[in-house]
């Protein structure tokens, strides 16, 4: 058992044992191909759009590509530009 929890299976494997979940992947990859579209929507490049995130153009690519998480800021952000509320993901759904 480590600080944060069990030990991995696969001890040269450092990841977190959520990041190895195959369903984890998809989800991430679902969630970044969403921005992309809402992104392309909005009719910005990859580049306009890291521009106006504050982040870098390969940043976004990985997001965008389901290789990385992304913070809550970085999501509010993706809201502000691209027109849609953040919020809407944090409330539950009307009865």
């Amino acid at each position: 058992m480590t600080a944060t929890g069990p030990r991995p299976k696969n001890r040269h494997d450092p990841r977190p044992a959520f990041r190895r979940d195959p369903g984890v992947a998809v989800l991430q990859a679902k969630f970044g191909a969403r921005l992309a579209e809402l992104r392309e929507a909005a009719l910005l490049t990859q580049e306009e759009a890291a521009e106006k995130l504050g982040v870098s153009s390969r940043h976004l690519q990985r997001v965008e590509a389901g290789k990385t998480n992304l913070t809550v800021l970085l999501l509010h952000r993706f809201g502000q530009i691209y027109g849609f509320d953040v919020e809407m993901l944090f409330s539950a759904p009307s009865p």
